[in-house]
């Protein structure tokens, strides 16, 4: 029965659940029952297992160097490195645990859609009972304002409505109706005589069968594919691990060259083991993880500022990356304000203007006003529009509309204020007498009112096909006349047309003398008024953020619960479709195997009513293809999409707690195009960790270039662990914070997306690199030489030579790292605010940590002369030509 509940009549359900109308269940059966099913709850998430998580980031490569180094520096009892070592070791390790140990916390949102209690019948006796007791089969009493317990089928209603938002993301209320028997494909949004866990009765009362409990209902079964889908690192994440790996490859390469050529040249084993901790300290760039969370935390208040909210920094970046955007079409690529655009009326079109709720705009036949007081037909679609409703128009603060119910409606009362015809003004006249409310079965909506001489009158609105099916006459220039099969067609034609311009096509039709006690009665020999078309227009500036994505290489396609023909037409109008792109619905998605789905999922760019394991079919096979996807959602059905998705984007203005939870990204006004801006954020944040990144290595690379050389050269080393951690955490550190928060260049849109594959260090970067590193060791080990032997300095004395030489030189080399490709004389050093204040602040603690003797003395360097400082500057500023030069070949390379 799993899923067929809807398709079964009422009374069948109570037989099989064995369930008495006026009784519900015995006690004892509910209390057997519970025992049989368990607890009517989602279980509580647990945060992942701290220890297991703890252990995992010191498995990194580099951090289990860092813990080796500090291990030997503690054997040989020096006791400052081991501590400095160890500290920095263990910082990075913790930071990247808090990172990463976080609970479930969308499923926690889940747990808190639960009721807390529950109104049932059971042994002819209502009373509450906590909502976890509850069984299939109980009978539960509902009134407003009730939250849902559990997935029930409808049993009996009056006037019961249903907010479903927290589920399907429908902003408004939807009717229920217990006597329906819907077809088995029906999907859920449509399922007008089931309730659903986690939704809400705003208006009516009724009585349900509880069909469904805990993890076996919807919300129940969401959670279930949320903790399936597993969440995989982010592209960043990715690319750090194999720079660790690379760098923790190169190192090992380093220390075994300066293992060989101390041991060829006699070097005692404490000497080779001080040696190896340098070499270790040297190669780990251990500012790394606190500059890149420095950076992506700014990327995070920058687009904080712009409305986007990022709850995952690692997302940030990974925005830059994506290749294809699959986003819902209402609220986001459109205004989620309806209004009627359309009327035909006797055959003839009418234009309506104005936008939104606000009863502003001109009704024109044939290029001027009409006036529903001179032409009848009119003025009693205008009475349809105005009185077939339950919605009504209210003027806020600044004079704003705003429309109270269902959007469908307020555009018609809207249409209806434009000519003239206020609801309130038609109170007096037309007393309600009956209603027969909108169903997705009905597909219509029918109000009886006293007409002329009190006289019953019937005013319908729904669906064209099916109010025209209720109707034997028309209303045309000529008088009422009857219905022939050809008016028919060519009714139904119109209405096509008009869907197809992506217009929500209603008909109006009446009936005077409307007796009858029931819709069947009443619905019955009307009359047709005519057509509706109304639309939700797109935002103004989605056409313009498309062609932005197109332009970036980014694929938009739209994923809805909406219909086909209306999701197409949308996508046309703004620009979302290519020649021979198609569209498919949810049901020919369950046709697919997988593996059709994979082979033709590129040539989609529409997916019509789909459900949440559509959502996540589409998400996986876009993936399976090799593209990043981002994926929009507001209900909670869209959460294990966004889960699955590599960027989850979630609806701030509409959108469920659960999905913002499940999301990385919160989008505050909806809008598409702020979606496409936090893109653009994202390529720009990438380009700046790129930049920091490369300087940072070539940073590590020119010290263990420099200990290398010595430990070949057969001379001491020239830097202790000490002033290799200062290096990198200061004047490397430093400066590469700098770049991170340089302004990026903002033509990052007019290129298309980095491969998903893209190395940050590797083939032509990494030579580039590694070449760059020898300049700037090679110009440190000079100036210790210089010192050493040059001079009448001590060890100490020429270290501090070299110290500040790396210092010198890893500052000019910042300058010229701000472009991967251009010449560092093209770019504007006064445009680098950040990037010299970093210069200036490292050229403060450098003087200090060389000539002021206490904290030389606490760091192992010597003072310096002005005349060393004068080659020590020299040297520093020596491997910019080298650099420049291959900047120059790189960027040749990539031209050619």
């Amino acid at each position: 029965m799993l899923n067929r509940w809807h398709a079964e009549d009422r009374e069948v359900i109570l037989h099989l659940l064995g369930t008495d109308p006026a009784r519900g269940l015995a006690p004892a059966e509910s209390s057997r029952r519970l025992l049989e099913h368990g607890l009517n709850v989602i279980p509580e998430p647990r945060p992942p297992s701290a220890g297991p998580l703890l252990v995992r980031q010191f498995a990194d490569a580099l951090l289990l160097g860092l813990l080796v180094a500090a291990g030997i520096a503690a054997y040989l009892r020096h006791w400052v490195d081991c501590a400095a070592i160890g500290a920095l070791a263990l910082l990075n390790g913790l930071l990247c645990f808090f990172q990463e140990r976080r609970p479930d916390r969308a499923l926690a949102a889940l747990v808190q859609l639960s009721a807390p209690s529950a109104r049932v019948v059971r042994g002819g006796k209502s009373f509450l009972v906590p909502a976890g007791e509850l069984v299939p089969g109980d009978l539960v009493e509902l009134t407003a304002g009730v939250r849902i317990a559990a997935d029930m089928r409808l049993y009996a209603a009056q006037r019961l409505f249903i907010d479903e938002s927290p589920l399907t993301g429908e902003s408004l209320p939807v009717g229920k109706d217990p006597a329906l028997v819907l077809a088995e494909s029906t999907v859920l949004a449509d399922r007008a005589n089931m309730l659903f866990a986690g939704t809400r009765v705003t208006r009516g009362s009724g009585t349900a069968i509880v069909i469904a409990t805990g993890m076996r209902t919807e919300v129940g079964r969401i959670a279930q594919l949320l903790g399936e889908v597993v969440a995989e690192p982010t592209p960043l994440r990715k690319r750090l691990a194999e720079l660790g790996q690379t760098l923790f490859a190169g190192s090992a390469v380093v220390c075994a060259l300066a293992a060989v050529a101390g041991r060829f040249r006699g070097a005692d084993g404490a000497a080779q083991l001080q040696s190896l901790v340098g070499l270790i300290v040297a190669s780990v760039p251990v500012g790394l993880p606190l500059i890149t969370t420095a950076v992506l935390a700014a990327g995070v208040r920058r687009l904080g500022r712009r409305g986007v909210m990022v709850s995952s920094l690692p997302a940030v970046e990974s925005l830059g990356a994506i290749t294809v955007i699959g986003t819902d079409k209402t609220g986001t690529l459109t205004r989620n304000e309806m209004a009627v655009r359309e009327l035909l009326l006797e055959d003839e079109t009418l234009a309506v203007t104005g936008d939104g709720y606000a009863p502003e705009g001109t009704i024109a036949r044939a290029g001027r006003i009409a006036d529903p007081r001179a032409w009848e037909t009119l003025g009693i679609a205008l009475r349809i529009g105005a009185l077939c409703t339950s919605t009504r128009l209210e003027q806020v603060e600044g004079g704003l509309w705003r429309m109270v119910g269902d959007a469908t409606e307020g555009a018609l009362l809207a249409l209806a204020a434009k000519g003239g015809v206020w609801a309130e003004d038609l109170a007096g006249e037309h007393q309600a007498l009956a209603e027969f409310p909108f169903s997705a079965e009905r597909r219509r909506m029918t109000v009886v009112v006293t007409g002329r001489g009190g006289r019953p009158l019937a005013l319908t609105k729904g669906a064209a096909d099916v109010v025209l099916a209720h109707c034997l006459h028309q209303r045309t220039a000529a008088g009422v006349r009857p219905l022939s099969p050809a008016d028919r067609e060519r009714i139904l034609d119109r209405a096509e047309g008009m869907a197809g311009r992506a217009l929500r096509v209603l008909g109006l039709a009446y009936r005077e003398d409307a007796l009858g006690a029931d819709s069947r009665t009443v619905e019955r020999a009307m009359v047709w008024v005519g057509l509706v078309g109304m639309r939700d227009p797109p935002r103004t500036d989605v056409v313009a953020a498309i062609a932005e994505c197109r332009g970036a290489g980014i694929s938009p396609v739209i994923i809805t619960g909406d219909h086909k023909l209306t999701a197409l037409a949308v996508a046309r109008e703004i620009g979302a479709l290519r020649p021979g792109d198609e569209a498919i619905t949810g049901e020919e998605l369950d046709r697919l195997t997988p593996e059709a789905l994979g082979a033709c999922i590129e040539r989609y760019r529409v997916y019509a009513r789909v459900t949440a394991e559509h959502k996540l079919r589409i998400i996986r096979a876009w993936r399976r293809r090799g593209h990043l996807v981002a994926m929009t959602g507001d209900g909670i059905n869209a959460a294990p999409a966004l889960r699955e998705a590599d960027i989850g984007i979630a609806m701030g203005r509409g959108g469920s707690e659960v999905t913002r939870e499940a999301a990385a990204v919160v989008i505050a006004d909806d809008s598409f195009v702020s979606i496409v801006a936090a893109v653009a954020e994202g390529r720009g944040i990438y380009e700046n960790v790129r930049r920091f990144i490369l300087f940072l290595v070539a940073g590590n690379t020119a010290a263990a270039f420099a200990l290398l050389g010595a430990a070949i050269a057969g001379v001491p080393a020239p830097f202790l662990p000490l002033h290799l951690l200062l290096v990198n955490l200061v004047f490397a550190g430093v400066p590469a914070l700098a770049l991170g928060l340089e302004p990026f260049d903002a033509g990052g849109m007019k290129e298309g997306p980095r491969s998903p594959r893209e190395r940050i260090l590797g083939g032509a970067s990494a030579v580039v690199v590694a070449l760059q590193g020898a300049a700037l060791g090679g110009v440190a080990l000079a100036g210790f030489l210089l010192a050493w032997r040059g001079g009448a300095g001590s060890l100490t004395h020429a270290r501090g030579a070299a110290f500040a030489v790396l210092a010198v030189a890893l500052m000019v080399h910042a300058f010229s790292c701000r472009d991967r490709l251009r010449p560092v004389v093209s770019l504007n050093p006064f445009a680098a605010r950040w990037l010299l204040g970093a210069a200036g602040l490292c050229g403060l603690l450098l003087a200090a940590v060389v000539q002021v003797p206490f904290i030389g003395q606490l760091f192992g360097t010597g003072a310096l002369t002005r005349g060393e400082w004068l080659w020590v500057a020299a040297l520093g500023v020596a491997p910019l030509p080298v650099v420049e030069i291959l900047k120059a070949l790189l960027r040749n390379r990539d031209v050619g």
